[in-house]
């Protein structure tokens, strides 16, 4: 019976998340909690194992055991991005950049708590989006890239309501900020450093749906919104095109 549940679990999971992960464009952090490292998030819309079913289907909250659930984790990540030169023409700089990958602190907490038999509320923060890339000062590629970084932070709000035995619903909203960082340094005549830092704030929805039809087989689907943000902040600039940078 275990086997057939937790095949189902990744069937689900397969179906939902695929279109999901296609739109991420490389930004997305899967490691969004320690129970779905552990099991490596085969069948997260159904699994409701801990509190942070909030955030892979809050429908999910029905079924934890107990009043009041949290769960909390700390994921460190340490990626690597190598430029390897194959016949590049760009003129300005000399080396490869060495390994761009730093090291990456991802935080994530979650809390649920039942309010009767049939209804449950729930809260997280994760940090469901970055990247960065930081390469050597004055390599080849600086005119393109020196420093880059994306940071998406997420509050989310959750209610679910047990329908009966089989059938549970939930939904939430989502608060997140975006930050985004870049540099990269201009070719003569200008010459300099340009580095915007921008930041914005959006909102969202999510809701899903958790089946029990049997007490071996349980099936869950979940959709989460886009949010759309519209960046604006503070640039540094090379003094030659009026900015408040030198050069």
């Amino acid at each position: 019976m275990r086997l057939t549940k937790s095949f189902l679990r990744l069937a689900v999971l397969a179906a939902c998340g695929a279109a999901g992960g296609a739109l991420a464009g490389g930004l997305a952090i899967g490691t969004q909690s320690g129970s779905g490292t552990g099991n490596a998030y085969a069948g997260g819309a159904a699994a409701a194992e801990d509190a942070s079913t909030v955030w892979y289907n809050p429908a999910g909250m029905t079924r934890l055991q107990g009043t009041t659930n949290l769960a909390a984790a700390a994921h460190i990540l340490k990626p690597s991005f190598e430029f390897q030169n194959n016949g590049s023409t760009l003129g300005a700089g000399t080396g490869d950049g060495g390994n761009a990958g730093d090291w990456a602190y991802i935080p994530q907490f979650y809390a649920t708590t039942k309010l009767n038999d049939a209804w449950s509320i729930g809260a997280a923060f994760n940090t469901p989006f970055g990247l960065k890339t930081n390469y050597d000062a004055g390599w080849r590629g600086q005119s393109i890239a020196v420093e880059s970084q994306v940071k998406a932070y997420n509050l989310n709000f959750s209610l679910a309501y047990k329908v009966n035995d089989a059938v549970s619903v939930g939904g939430g909203v989502n608060y997140q900020k975006v930050q985004i960082k870049f540099s990269s340094v201009l070719p003569a005549p200008v010459a300099g450093l340009i580095e915007p830092n921008l930041s914005d704030t959006g909102t969202g929805w999510n809701v899903g749906v958790l089946l029990q039809p049997t007490a071996q087989t349980r099936l869950g689907a979940h959709y989460r919104s886009a949010i759309n943000f519209q960046v604006n902040g503070d640039i540094t600039a090379p003094g030659a095109l009026g900015g408040n940078g030198a050069g």
